[in-house]
């Protein structure tokens, strides 16, 4: 079982492992977003809301990744789901 801090690590290894792959595919927020979200009217603006920290102040953070959002970045990006997720939990456990 994840704890509070291990949550935290978890989202932050699936994140870097989307943005490191963003990069490498030299794709713009607007270009993933229209692949991953081709249904919401500013597809690029979820896409920066997940992977970029949003606020101000300590408030500042990325909005929390649901599942159904990283299914379709992870189909979006190439990445193979189980992997990201089996990724996060090595990070997450220190192991």
């Amino acid at each position: 079982m994840l704890t509070k801090e291990g949550m935290v690590i978890f989202d932050e290894t699936i994140r870097s492992l989307l943005v490191a792959r963003k990069s490498e595919l030299k794709l713009s927020e607007k270009a993933l977003g229209q692949m991953a979200f081709p249904y919401m009217g500013k597809p690029s603006g979820k896409v920066r809301s997940i992977l970029v920290e949003q606020g101000a102040g300590e408030s500042k953070k990325p909005q929390e990744i649901r599942l159904a959002d990283l299914v379709n970045l992870c189909q979006a990006l190439g990445l193979n789901l189980h992997d990201v997720i089996r990724t996060g939990l090595k990070q997450a456990d220190g192991k």
